[in-house]
């Protein structure tokens, strides 16, 4: 991983400290990362090249590599901007997770963020697009999103802590599409005073 550590994939610690426990990377996902800096916030020039020239598995877009049959973004870094061409349909888990993203525009087509997608960023703003589906646990968990937080009507599953200690946030609309409110979704959000359900909650976790 070009010297530096693999980023683990955050879980809650029951003990209640609050605290994330991590779990390593895939194989694939690992393979991936290892053109990455991510101290450096972006991709590693010669050695990316190097590696990733003729590859007909990943491609590079955007300081982002992107498994290029599943239209799925493996990992990014700081200074990456996700690709708007429409060629972006899923975020891998963890794929962002404690890199200090600070700006992030999450474009029309991508319908999947899977678990500690963004989890740890520093962005304070974040708009889901429309063609958004389902969002994995721990997604933006520990992110700087402050103000309202708008979840899309065509979003039909939100996992587990997938919001949790977001302690900006201070209003939530959640779409028609949610039906089921999962175990502590909005853990620690401690500054939210208002939420605004568009359709109908049959099940709350």
């Amino acid at each position: 991983l070009c010297g530096h550590r693999e980023a683990p994939y955050p879980q809650y610690d029951r003990s209640g400290s609050g605290q994330y426990r991590g779990r390593r990377l895939s194989s694939e996902d690992r393979c991936a990362r290892r053109c990455l800096c991510p101290a450096a916030g972006s991709l590693h020039g010669q050695g990316y090249h190097h590696r990733t020239l003729g590859n007909s598995v990943y491609h590079s877009a955007g300081n982002c590599i992107i498994e290029t049959a599943k239209n799925s973004l493996i990992v990014g870094c700081k200074t990456s901007i996700i690709p708007t061409d429409g060629s972006i349909e899923t975020i891998r888990a963890n794929a962002f997770y404690d890199t200090g993203l600070a700006s992030v525009t999450i474009p029309e087509g991508v319908k999947s963020l899977a678990g500690s997608a963004f989890a740890n960023c520093k962005f304070t703003s974040v708009t889901l697009p429309e063609s958004l589906e389902t969002i994995g646990p721990y997604a933006f968990s520990g992110c700087s999103i402050k103000g309202k937080l708008v979840i899309p009507n065509n979003v039909t599953k939100i996992d587990t802590y997938v919001f949790s200690s977001c302690k900006k946030i201070e209003s939530v609309v959640i779409g028609s599409g949610i039906i089921e409110l999962p175990n502590n979704a909005f853990h620690g959000c401690t500054s939210v005073k208002r939420i605004t359900i568009l359709g109908e909650i049959q099940t709350v976790g």
